[in-house]
């Protein structure tokens, strides 16, 4: 060990590090929920994240949906909130009635320390 000697008018700091973080995140809740029907057409769909994510890796490149026959449905926007844990999907329009439909959270999004998902999540919901 080393030892210094400070004078009057010195100060001294020690950093410390953590261990860095290497735990992928996880999609702790969304909804529409699992094979949830009669869901209105006008639906946002909201997905609640373990940590918070990375804003840079929440966009429609990442968030797909889709009827079952998988015709892709435009987004409107994909947003975050200010804690970085949940995003929220709004279509460009209102889906179909009566109908199927998957969305998909792809290995993509990240949380701030860079760990991607460990697989993409998917899931499906039909419309009232």
């Amino acid at each position: 060990p080393r030892c210094f000697t400070l004078t009057e008018n010195e100060t001294a700091s020690v950093l410390t590090a953590g261990a860095p973080d290497t735990t992928a995140p996880t999609l702790s809740s969304f909804t529409p929920l699992t094979a949830a029907t009669a869901v209105p057409v006008n639906s946002s769909l909201t997905f609640t994240f373990s940590e918070a994510m990375d804003p840079t890796s929440i966009n429609e490149e990442h968030f797909l949906l889709a009827t079952a026959a998988g015709v892709y449905v435009p987004l409107a926007s994909v947003t975050l909130n200010a804690a970085g844990t949940i995003a929220t999907v709004t279509p460009a329009s209102n889906l179909s009635a009566a109908t199927q439909y998957r969305w998909t959270v792809t290995r993509g999004v990240r949380d701030r320390a860079g760990n991607r998902l460990a697989a993409n999540q998917t899931n499906t919901f039909t419309t009232a």
